[in-house]
């Protein structure tokens, strides 16, 4: 039978006092369990103890229930005694059920009580208790489902009205010691062939629960895997839950399916005969999986992204293929920001769903990158349970947004993208902008431990929970070769009392604790807003490159001066925000400038445009695609390119930037008055007569090419003479065009 009613949720704290001991064993609690009354009766009379007279109101039902939140790991059985008084002219049918923090709905089978009857109803609580019925969700009880009761209950019914009173009294039996061993259950290995560099993953249950399934110190699993050229690898597990998901006019839903799990996920990097056991320490108990082999074969994938070991400037994959950037800011589904008026209304709320779409438009255009946020509104592990009803605060993580991160890895691996994970925001710690310090977890105002933000980054336990949080990041995502970046940090000068010594300290630790747990080695960045130099964290050996943001309507001198201010550090750099424009000619037209002027500078990717609902809505694909088309299969490693100084003359509105070295060079022209004026223009004009000076070439017989930077196709071709004084006359062309020059001799 499923239940209807209103529920008006009142929250009760749970005080776990010292228990008074009674005959078979079970106990009655001190603590102010305190009956609720809802539909057809009025609580009569209570102790405060779990005691309580309930008074029917001429109704045919009732219901009444204790409000928590409770943690019952402690015990086996709620028992719920309930008497009904002899002079009573019917009999009443009396049927018990949970609600857990989400307020999913746990029904269990109905009793009979006769006139007079005194009747005990046992709530199972236990992880194998087959008592309980989902009602209205797919969610199975588990060991862990206890831990987090928002509401116990009793729905009773009559034949007809009824106005007697019954007393209902509560009890609890305890976890016996025989019920401690722990033992594996449900163990689902991966499948016995796999392809090199894909997800090789092993899911299981245990037979008791564990405290916290977040924290290491209370149960330690690891897979331990042995290669085939001898290599060990401990891979740390995690704890988890799967989900299926809908879209509705409301937008993305996720519903619990099945019981919680533990998962190891481990990613093989050599082809051969693997062996692998699980081994799990709890307290003082350790145990381990027989030995079990899985074969690894080759397959298309080529790896995780890592700084090329020859040319440490520029990234490649495992398998020694080049790796450039191509991409632009898929922060979270939705952002209603505007960088101009949007003359659309940008869809809210759809979730994954909305990444359904990105990905593949994505690739078809030749992108491979992009920048996610885990954010409160997105991907967040923690935060404020006020916030969300799925946050738990500090050390309890989302399992619903780790679902989601899941799903995007991989429909990202489906498509080729790879990308920057942003673990925390500005915002998170801001009074201004963003704020979001006031929703805070870490806040003393909602329970946590920093009286300011800026404490975040100098609080022993504040570090802690941090580390705690990365752990479980790695034991969940380090498998997957898509993560190319760890980004600590999203516009980290923008803290509200951000001070450069003490982020200097944070990240050198964090960064070295990251390095330690992560068995892929990741590569691991921080981003910054401000233009401005931070001499104490920017030359740290534990930051590998320089990321941030270059938004201005002149996006090729931002492009030039983000490279120009960094290039003194000697790190790989990478432009991860920008996009202006007050009109939609103007921002689109900053997008174009932005990816072709930072890829004619030597950064290691191009740089990502921020307002990707506008892309996506516009179907601005077109420019990637071209742009990705013109630079397919050119390798820039061990080229040693260099920005060059590059003039142009014969027409003052013509301008150029490009990288060469003495035997190779690209070079993007443009139209200052559409890409590089404080007041851009919209429209475009015919021009001629633009002569290209590019010195530095070894004296020889070169091959240019001329491409046009919006359909990606090549408009020319021809050889041209060129030695150190290199010049030659450019075809006439409106907005921009895109020249390559390569020496016909070299090799």
């Amino acid at each position: 039978m499923k239940l209807r009613y209103a529920l008006f949720i009142v929250f009760f704290f749970f005080y776990s006092g010292a228990p008074t001991i009674f005959s078979e064993d079970l106990k009655r609690s001190n603590a102010p369990l305190q009956w609720k009354a809802m539909e057809g009766c009025v609580i009569e009379s209570l102790d405060h103890n779990g005691s309580a007279e309930v008074r029917m109101r001429n109704s045919s039902s009732a219901l009444f229930f204790l409000s928590g939140p409770f943690d019952w790991r402690d015990y086996d059985k709620v028992l719920i005694t309930i008497s009904c008084p002899e002079e009573s002219r019917m009999p009443v049918e009396c049927t018990p059920y949970l609600k857990d923090f989400q307020w999913r709905w746990f029904q269990g089978s109905a009793a009979m009580l006769q006139p007079g009857d005194r009747k005990r109803i046992e709530l199972d609580l236990s992880a194998e208790s087959g008592q309980w019925r989902s009602e209205g969700h797919l969610k199975a009880w588990d060991a862990y489902s206890k831990r987090d009761i928002a509401e116990c209950g009793l729905f009773l019914t009559f034949p007809s009205s009824s106005s007697d009173t019954f007393l209902i009294e509560v009890w609890f039996q305890p976890v016996g010691p025989e019920d401690t061993a722990i033992y594996f259950c449900e163990f689902r290995d991966g499948p016995p062939c796999i392809g090199k560099y894909e997800l090789f993953e092993a899911t299981f249950e245990l037979s008791q629960s564990v405290d916290d399934p977040f924290d290491v110190e209370k149960a330690n699993v690891e897979g331990i895997f042995s290669s085939p050229s001898g290599r060990t690898i401990r891979v740390p597990g995690f704890f988890s839950h799967d989900f299926l998901r809908t879209l509705d006019t409301s937008g993305e839903e996720l519903y619990a399916v099945g019981r919680s799990e533990w998962k190891v996920r481990f990613t093989p990097e050599e082809e051969g005969e693997w062996r692998y056991r699980i081994e799990v320490c709890k307290g003082n108990e350790t145990i381990s999986t027989a030995v079990r082999k899985f074969f690894v074969e080759k397959s298309v994938y080529r790896g995780f992204v890592q700084w090329d070991s020859e040319d440490p400037h520029w990234l490649s994959f495992s398998d020694g293929t080049f790796m450039y950037p191509i991409g632009h800011t898929l922060r979270s589904p939705d952002d209603l920001r505007t960088a101009y008026p949007y003359a659309f209304r940008v869809e809210k709320n759809q979730g994954t769903y909305a990444y359904d779409s990105y990905f593949p438009l994505m690739k078809a255009a030749g992108e491979n990158y992009a920048r996610i946020w885990s954010s409160a509104w997105w991907l967040g592990l923690e935060w404020n349970p006020s916030y969300g009803r799925h946050y738990r605060g500090l050390g309890r993580y989302s399992l619903e947004n780790a679902w989601r991160l899941d799903y995007l890895l991989e429909r990202a691996k489906e498509s080729g993208i790879f990308f920057t994970l942003t673990l925390a925001n500005h915002g998170q710690l801001s009074v201004r902008p963003d704020a979001e310090w006031w929703d805070n977890p870490y806040n003393v105002l909602n329970g946590g431990m920093l009286s300011s933000p800026e404490e975040f980054f100098t609080n022993e336990q504040a570090r802690e929970y941090m580390k705690k949080r990365l752990y479980y990041s790695t034991a969940r995502w380090a498998y997957s070769p898509n993560i190319a970046f760890w980004e600590l940090w999203n516009e980290v000068d923008l803290t509200s009392g951000y001070s450069t010594l003490q982020v200097r300290k944070w990240h050198q630790e964090i960064i070295s604790f990251l390095r330690s747990i992560d068995p892929w080695n990741h590569l691991t960045t921080t981003h910054y807003c401000r233009r401005d130099v931070d001499p104490y964290v920017w030359p740290i050996p534990e930051l590998e490159s320089l990321v941030g943001n270059a938004y201005d309507v002149r996006q090729v001198s931002s492009m030039r001066n983000y490279w120009k201010v960094r290039s003194v550090f000697q790190k790989p750099m990478m432009v991860n925000e920008f996009g202006v424009g007050r009109t939609r000619t103007l921002l689109e037209n900053n997008l174009h400038a932005g990816i072709w002027s930072s890829s004619m500078l030597p950064m290691f990717g191009s740089a990502l445009f921020w307002w990707w609902p506008f892309i996506h809505h516009y179907d601005l694909y077109f420019h990637y695609r071209a742009f990705s088309l013109f630079w397919d299969g050119e390798d820039r490693r061990k080229k040693g390119y260099q920005a060059a100084g590059i003039t142009v003359s014969g027409n003052p509105w013509v301008d150029a930037i490009g990288i060469r070295n003495e035997e190779s060079g690209f070079v993007w022209v443009y139209d200052t008055h559409l890409y590089n004026m404080r007041v851009p223009a919209e429209t475009s004009v015919r021009l001629q007569g633009s002569k290209l000076f590019f010195p530095g070439f070894e004296e020889g017989l070169y091959f240019v090419e001329i491409w046009d930077p919006w359909t990606g196709k090549i408009t020319l071709q021809r050889e041209e003479n060129l030695g150190k004084e290199a010049s030659f006359l450019l075809p006439d062309f409106s907005r921009d065009i895109a020249v390559k020059i390569r020496r016909i001799d070299m090799k």
